[in-house]
């Protein structure tokens, strides 16, 4: 019952904000600093899928049209999967893998804040919900002030239906969240392995800089010590 309910009440809504004046334009739901902030979401998201896709082209040694095919048919949270199994099985990158794990994490949760607020239903917070929220006059819309929050009705993920309340500076902060994530998977992507210390250096950082010596070596340190025999001598 509960389920049903819910399910009514949602569709109520919906069809209540279809129903409204075709007149009433995005901008009385939205400002520019609105829209721009929402288009920023999606052109940083834009480029940061592309660098996923280009990173499992990389380290696959495939090239990118072809990483772009084989992708293509399957989600983003799949692509971070591949991504995350090419590290693990390359002897060149697999050092990274505990650093891509927490940022892998990063950028899956921005995932659901990009889809929250690109693909959400905007509203004015005056906009009146329902059927008979619908058939009011459109003079109730009031144009949305920039500082003041927006309302719409997001997808987040999987079709979950999610009441989405941002302001501007809300949704331009999810844009430099996803800019600084895409950032961090190239530098690490990029980031050559580390070079291993010898000689001195080595020996330096072990806390020992004495010179090797013969009886330093561990096949002198493991070999047995046998007395000698001395031949004994007939009258």
């Amino acid at each position: 019952m509960r389920r049903k309910t819910s399910s009514g009440l949602i569709s109520g809504v919906f069809l209540g904000a279809l129903m409204v004046n075709h007149r009433v334009r995005i901008k009385k739901y939205l400002r520019r600093s609105h829209l721009e902030a929402i288009g920023r979401v999606a052109a940083t998201w834009s480029r940061l899928e592309v660098h996923v896709l280009m990173s499992i082209s990389d380290i696959s040694g495939i090239d990118f049209d072809k990483t772009v095919l084989l992708c293509a048919p399957t989600g983003f949270f799949n692509w971070m999967e591949f991504l995350s199994t090419l590290i693990k099985d390359s002897a060149q990158h697999s050092w990274k893998l505990p650093k891509f794990k927490p940022l892998r994490k990063r950028i899956e949760s921005l995932y659901t804040d990009r889809n929250s607020v690109v693909h959400a239903f905007w509203m004015t917070p005056k906009m009146p919900l329902g059927l008979l929220g619908g058939l009011m006059a459109k003079s109730m819309y009031l144009e949305v002030p920039p500082q003041e929050k927006v309302t719409g009705f997001g997808i987040p993920k999987r079709g979950s239906i999610k009441l989405v309340e941002k302001t501007a500076a809300d949704i331009r902060r999810i844009a430099r969240e996803i800019q600084a994530a895409d950032k961090d998977l190239l530098l690490l992507i990029d980031r050559p392995p580390p070079k291993r210390k010898t000689g001195l250096i080595a020996r330096a950082a072990r806390g020992n800089t004495s010179p090797r010596t013969k009886t330093n070596t561990p096949r002198n340190l493991l070999a047995p010590s046998y007395p000698s025999k001395s031949r004994s001598t007939g009258p």
